[in-house]
């Protein structure tokens, strides 16, 4: 037969000492009347450091008017309290907790709330790694492997998303195609790797000259395709002559090498689909190589 009477029955204070998980009873003023010695340990406190100690003292300064507000909250009104909060421990290492608390009615002389405190450090440092991966997935997704510029796809996906900006609120936007001039004769001439380095630096050198609004990226072998918004043809052209001047100054690991490009301009017209950009700057940038390449071309063109 069980044992049952006065022997058997388990005190809140028994339970909570035996507990293995992180408990504590605050009284009506927010202070530890008891803690677990499973919080204790977590945290890394002993006994006399925290009894009779304010909660709020664990709590980063911008944390504690919201949790004594919530404190205050349970003791009148009773209303459970479930959420995460950052402690300090015993070291002065912030701790990331999950909380859970409700009031206790258990005829003591004043309400007190129960607390259960649950480190959910780990699981957070797994969720900011994982973030962080699915941060990195993204960008190399998004990236073209060689240059580092957007890839075709997330290019076009940022210039769906500048275009339909400017057509609904009829703002400037320009698209410059650009193609570097004699690409296959630097392959041909001095191999694939000094053909390789050529791309990077000059999608860095576009890179460097952009503003931080505009888009470029790599969506071909060696075709660059900027976004400009906010700008005209004007503006467009000026940045090009400054990227033209700046080719000029490039040294290649292949001696005697110079690079130099072909461009097309177009600019937004009211109501634009993407491909009516695409195509006019890509009308554009022909009529420039064939007008003896190192140079650009807006669309219409003469």
């Amino acid at each position: 037969m069980p044992q049952t009477g006065p022997a058997c029955e388990l005190t809140l204070e028994g339970f909570i000492a035996s507990a293995p998980l992180g408990m504590c009873v605050l009284d009506a003023q927010g202070r530890f009347a008891q803690v677990s010695p499973a919080l204790l340990q977590s945290l890394g406190y002993r006994p006399e450091q925290l009894l009779g100690q304010a909660f709020s003292r664990l709590l980063s300064h911008g944390m504690r008017a919201a949790l004594v507000r919530r404190h205050r909250q349970l003791i009148e009104e009773g209303a459970a309290l479930r959420g995460e909060c950052v402690l300090r421990d015993g070291q002065g290492h912030a701790r990331a907790m999950l909380i859970e608390a409700c009031r206790l009615d258990d005829g003591a002389d004043a309400p007190r709330v129960l607390a259960v405190l649950i480190d959910i450090g780990a699981r957070k440092a797994r969720e900011r790694e994982l973030l962080e991966r699915n941060r990195v997935l993204a960008r190399m997704a998004a990236a073209d492997s060689l240059t580092g510029l957007y890839n075709r796809r997330r290019t076009l996906e940022v210039l769906q998303r500048l275009l339909r900006a400017a057509n609904r609120y009829q703002r400037p936007l320009v698209v410059a195609m650009i193609d570097l001039d004699d690409f296959k004769t630097v392959n041909d001439r001095h191999g694939h790797a000094v053909g390789d380095e050529v791309l990077v630096t000059f999608a860095r050198l576009l890179k460097a000259l952009s503003r931080d609004s505009d888009c470029a990226g790599r969506i071909g072998g060696e075709e660059f395709l900027l976004v400009l918004p906010e700008s005209d043809c004007d503006g467009a052209s000026r940045l090009l002559d400054r990227l033209r001047e700046a080719c000029q100054s490039l040294r290649f690991s292949a001696p005697g090498l110079r690079i130099n490009f072909s461009a097309g301009l177009y600019s937004r017209q009211p109501d634009d689909a993407i491909s009516t950009l695409l195509r006019h700057a890509d009308q554009a940038l022909y009529a420039a190589k064939r007008q003896g390449r190192a140079r650009h071309c807006i669309w219409p063109t003469d």
